[in-house]
């Protein structure tokens, strides 16, 4: 059981090169889906990580993690899915 998470926690590990990797995707997407669907479209699409990104940071500071550690947790949760793919 412990060399099976081991392993899952090295294939999802995430730093803040990576989660700002990962927002400058999401930025590249929300401009091109606006581009070439709708602006409202790529306002969704950078209003839903937003979301995910405040969901992410009440879960933390409900877990009782405080300040710029509550913000750096929840910036790599939430943009470092890059490191996934």
């Amino acid at each position: 059981m412990r060399s099976t998470r081991a392993g899952l926690r090295e294939v999802v590990r995430a730093d803040m090169s990576v989660a700002r990797f990962g927002a400058g995707v999401m930025v590249v997407v929300s401009v091109v889906v606006g581009c070439f669907a709708a602006p409202i479209a790529g306002g969704l699409v950078a209003g839903g990580f937003a979301v995910l990104f405040l969901l992410v940071l009440v879960v933390m500071l409900l877990r009782g993690v405080r300040g710029v550690d509550a913000w750096q947790r929840s910036y790599v949760l939430a943009f470092g899915c890059v490191n996934c793919f």
